[in-house]
């Protein structure tokens, strides 16, 4: 009991060591979802909502050079909503959002007003895939599942989402998302994989408390290349529907 106290004591002198880091530091250099660099994998997801269940799958690929990145999501299946893309395009200080609807057969940008807006039916907002900034709130020191974390609450536009980062992986790993001081969804981080020098994702699930649905996101793993296309990535090209 002496020791587990001691090494308690040693872990949460090491946690404050580093939080004299700002809230923002800390969220920049986390391991998000839909965060990576120049990987393409494919992803499972199951939702599941008032005993009903479906199965959706899609293609992630992210491109980055420099400062700036390019984030694809094109869905597989089903067949209603095969080929529908969602291109993100980040640059340094701007970034813009368009999504393909194979059913219009054109491209549409998503207007600032609608960034809060859900993607596809994902349980993530348009904003939350660019995983855009706003204000944060000083930075917070917690404990996770008996691990030292941050907490990092992060304002944007009225609503607030509050990051659990753990402060040995920095790895996030739950998020709450509120929108007018109601509790919108929770997302929880099941399973994380070292992929050459960085962490990657690859099973989450987010529990949508206003649709009452779950959803379950699994990557896999025997997917997860760096051959990426360049093509991919071109706004006026996402008709394709090339994987």
């Amino acid at each position: 009991m002496q020791w587990h106290r001691i090494a308690t004591l040693l872990t949460w002198a090491g946690l404050s060591l580093c939080a004299s880091e700002s809230a923002e530091a800390i969220y920049a250099k986390s391991a998000k979802l839909f965060s990576f660099g120049n990987l393409r994998f494919d992803v499972t997801m199951t939702v599941e909502n008032s005993g009903n269940r479906q199965e959706r799958s899609f293609m992630v690929a992210e491109r980055q050079t420099g400062d700036a990145s390019s984030l694809l999501i094109r869905f597989r299946s089903p067949q209603n909503i095969k080929c529908t893309a969602i291109l993100i395009e980040r640059e340094q200080e701007s970034s813009s959002n368009a999504i393909y609807f194979p059913a219009l057969k054109r491209v549409r940008i998503i207007p600032e007003q609608e960034e809060e807006s859900e993607a596809v039916g994902m349980g993530i907002s348009y904003a939350e895939l660019d995983a855009k900034t706003g204000t944060f709130d000083p930075l917070e020191e917690t404990q996770f599942d008996g691990a030292a974390c941050y907490k990092v609450t992060l304002r944007r536009k009225g609503n607030r989402s509050v990051y659990y980062i753990d402060a040995a992986t920095s790895v996030i790993r739950k998020v709450e998302i509120f929108k007018g001081g109601q509790l919108q969804r929770v997302v929880s981080i099941d399973a994380v994989n070292r992929i050459d020098e960085q962490m990657l994702i690859t099973r989450w699930q987010v529990n949508d408390l206003i649709k009452s649905r779950k959803l379950t996101y699994m990557v896999d793993t025997e997917s997860v290349s760096r051959d990426i296309k360049r093509g991919l990535f071109h706004h006026n090209r996402l008709h394709r529907c090339t994987f």
